[in-house]
């Protein structure tokens, strides 16, 4: 019969202290209008939807194909649903 190698129990790590409160966060800078004006907007009103994509399209090459045709930074999030398994576009 084979013997186990011995391993060194593992060690912990010590608790960390937390003698002092951490300091106030700072509050956000302001946003300018136009982004508040924006956020306000329902996000339905803002989207679209694609079909007939390709099965390797990536979130970030929809988003680049559309900034490239509508301007940097007129694109605020993109997404592609895909296969859970494969991980590929669902088109």
């Amino acid at each position: 019969m084979r013997e186990r190698p011995f391993s060194p129990p593992a060690r912990r790590r010590a608790s960390p202290t937390y003698d002092a409160p951490p300091p106030p966060r700072e509050p956000p800078p302001p946003r300018d209008p136009v982004n508040q004006l924006l956020d306000e907007v329902d996000s339905e009103s803002r989207s679209i939807f694609v079909s007939q994509l390709a099965a390797r399209l990536t979130s970030s090459d929809l988003g680049l194909f559309f900034e490239d045709k509508l301007g940097r930074g007129a694109v605020r999030d993109a997404r592609v649903v895909t296969d859970r398994v494969s991980r590929r576009s669902k088109g």
